[in-house]
């Protein structure tokens, strides 16, 4: 999926998805984030994807595990908001902490 409006993203639910992996691609343009939804979003068949952001900026992550915490951290709720053309999009995984940027556009592709 491409091109997708702020409605629609709200739409996936985006709640108690796992993040899986975070990594830069096309010479560090890009990032890509694989994440596993806690059950699949309606229209999709599996419940791991990626989410690509283009041109990604001004990415902030503060997380903090506990002692003998492991895993992959688990969504809260996530947000996305297009303000003058751009994306802000704001990954909240509650007492483990956030993940934001700012992006051109968002590719979201089914694994």
């Amino acid at each position: 999926m491409t091109s997708m409006n702020e409605q629609q993203l709200g739409e996936l639910g985006w709640s108690d998805l796992s993040l899986r992996s975070i990594a830069w691609t096309n010479e560090g343009r890009d990032l890509v984030l694989a994440v596993r939804f806690g059950s699949p979003p309606r229209g999709y068949s599996g419940s791991d994807a990626t989410l690509t952001c283009s041109w990604a900026s001004d990415l902030r992550i503060d997380m903090k595990f506990g002692e003998r915490v492991g895993g992959h951290p688990v969504t809260w709720d996530v947000t996305f908001k297009q303000v003058d053309g751009r994306w802000s999009i704001d990954f909240d995984f509650a007492s483990t902490g956030h993940v934001s940027l700012w992006c051109n556009d968002i590719e979201i592709v089914e694994r």
